[in-house]
């Protein structure tokens, strides 16, 4: 059972208590605003992750390319350390691939 659930369990098993029902209502309320704040944040992140691909696209497939060469493409407001920890999504969705160039480099590429 959720705490969602629990709460409205217990404000219809409570109706008749007023201060248990407003209490119930408050942390109900507060868990929506927590669920729509994390929507928007994800939807964000994905944009984001949207983003990096598109530009990893941009680049030859044979020879990938760095998280510094996508974030250049990318513009100044990005990292290179922003898109490598996020490469690393795109890899596990299998939208992307990471090729070792030695033992510190990594490149990208789109699949």
């Amino acid at each position: 059972m959720t705490q969602f659930e629990i709460y409205n369990t217990i404000k219809s098993a409570m109706s008749d208590n007023a201060e248990v029902v407003e209490f119930c209502d408050k942390q109900l309320a507060a868990m929506e605003r927590k669920r729509a704040k994390d929507a928007e944040k994800s939807a964000e992140k994905q944009a984001f992750l949207d983003e990096i691909y598109a530009a990893l696209k941009s680049f030859d497939e044979q020879a990938g390319a760095t998280s510094k060469a996508v974030a250049m493409h990318m513009g100044e407001d990005v990292s290179s350390r922003k898109v490598a920890a996020n490469m690393r999504f795109l890899v596990e969705d299998g939208r992307a691939e990471k090729v070792a160039v030695n033992s510190k480099t990594f490149t990208y590429k789109a699949l």
